[in-house]
This record gives C-alpha cells, structure tokens and sequence, in this order.
C-alpha cells in the first residue's frame, strides 16, 4: 500500500514540475520609457494572452516579473510573437446573441454600457502589422478581434 501511495505522489509530483517548468527563450522588451531591452522571456505559448511575463537578461541574471502596468510591448522572436500593450474598455458581461440590442444614438449605447465596461490595460498578439494592423486578444471566455491604423 505504502508503494502505491509514493509511486502516485511521485507521478503527481512529475506531472506538477512539467507544469511549472520554465522556457526562457530570446526576446525583448519595450519599457513604458521607450528603452527596447533584450533578454530571455519564459514563453509559455500562451492561450490566453498574458498580463505579466518573466524576464531575464541572461541565462545567470535574476529573473524580473514585468506586467502590462510595466512594458509597452514584448516580442517573442524566434515565434515572432509581439504583444502590443492597448487600453481599452472591457464588457465583462458573456454575449448572447438574444440580448442584442439596437441604439438610436452613440450616447444612448454609451450610458447602457457605461455601468458595464471597464477599463483596463492589457496585451494583444498582433497578427498582422501594415498599413492596417490586426490584433488579437484571448481570455478565459471568448476571443476578440481588433484592428487599428498606421500612425
């Protein structure tokens, strides 16, 4: 029974440190101040988009948490992932197609929505960078498409 019971401990243990395991790969940062740092990133190839990230400068250096607050983008490069951070209002509520509902007015949709948006700061994957840029943001429940124009 005791060899069971180790032998089950051990396989829950191997399966929690694959878990965890890191995978610092290089990329780069871009601080709020503008300063692009280079460094190792622990890719996670995230389903859903990221709030914060580990980053190191070498393999032997400390390890930094950077949040969306700290950093106005992180690449990936050998993925050629970038993550642009955006400011934008969030709905929080899940969409049902049933509830959908037609405004007269700009104004009359914003004073509906106002209780229910929030604005927060988050990382969007850019799918595609041009002219016209196209960004994606993955959360718990849905998926959401963004595009903006070249500045």
């Amino acid at each position: 029974m005791k060899k069971r019971f180790l032998f089950l401990i051990s396989i829950l243990f191997v399966t929690f440190l694959g878990k965890a395991q890191q995978n610092y790969v290089p990329g780069e940062i871009t601080k709020l101040n503008g300063e692009v740092v280079s460094g190792l990133i622990d890719y996670q190839e995230w389903k859903i988009n990221p709030i914060n990230i580990n980053f190191k400068t070498t393999n032997t250096s400390v390890i930094k948490t950077y949040s969306v607050k700290d950093l106005e983008s992180f690449m990936i490069a050998g993925k050629k992932e970038l993550y642009q951070k955006a400011v934008m209002g969030i709905n929080a509520e899940k969409a049902n197609e049933d509830d959908f509902v037609e405004y007269e007015s700009l104004k009359e949709a914003y004073l509906y929505a106002k209780d229910k948006v929030h604005i927060d700061s988050v990382f969007l994957l850019a799918l595609i960078r041009g002219d016209l840029n196209l960004y994606s943001l993955y959360d718990k429940e849905k998926a959401a498409l963004f595009y903006s124009k070249r500045q």
